[in-house]
């Protein structure tokens, strides 16, 4: 009974701690999130994250020095150059209607960690004009399911070891 018992224990914990397949996956570009998160990595150290069970993306901005914490509710983005851009749509917190953010875009240069946030689509366009960059942005869902049937995604630095990043 004993014997019975500490086989149990020792299954259980063992299942506790074993990592999905997709969680023991190394390095930046290969690992698409963990059990309570999915994750699309863009330019190394930023992220798009969103929690299983939420519908909300948030791009990771903790490493930019003036703009610690994360760009929310993101729908749509493009990466092109060192240049992260999206739009932010509009939220108002269900438990506290009086917090709410309007709808803007943003333009992030990774180069030198600089963020522009924009609130009007005119002015955005006329930005990424002057930087020479394409407005047309996709939606983060697809690119997920993209990256997870493991299609190496345009902005991935052209290496052998991303080409085959499920492998």
């Amino acid at each position: 009974m004993k014997r019975l018992v500490f086989l149990t224990i020792l299954v259980i914990s063992y299942s506790c701690n074993m990592k999905s397949n997709n969680e023991s996956r190394k390095g930046f570009y290969s690992n698409d999130g963990g059990w309570d998160y999915a994750r699309i990595p863009l330019i190394e150290p930023f992220e798009l994250i969103m929690l299983h069970g939420d519908s909300i993306w948030s791009l990771n901005t903790s490493k930019l020095p003036n703009y610690s914490g994360d760009m929310t509710p993101l729908d749509k983005f493009h990466v092109e150059r060192d240049f992260i851009i999206g739009h932010l749509q509009p939220y108002v917190d269900e438990e506290d209607k009086e917090f709410s953010t309007p709808e803007r875009w943003f333009i992030l240069n990774t180069s030198n960690h600089t963020l522009e946030e924009l609130g009007n689509k005119e002015r955005f366009n006329y930005r990424l004009d002057q930087l020479a960059l394409s407005n047309k942005l996709i939606y983060a869902n697809g690119v997920l399911s993209r990256y997870r049937n493991g299609e190496f995604l345009p902005w991935f630095p052209k290496t052998s070891k991303n080409n085959n990043r499920l492998n």
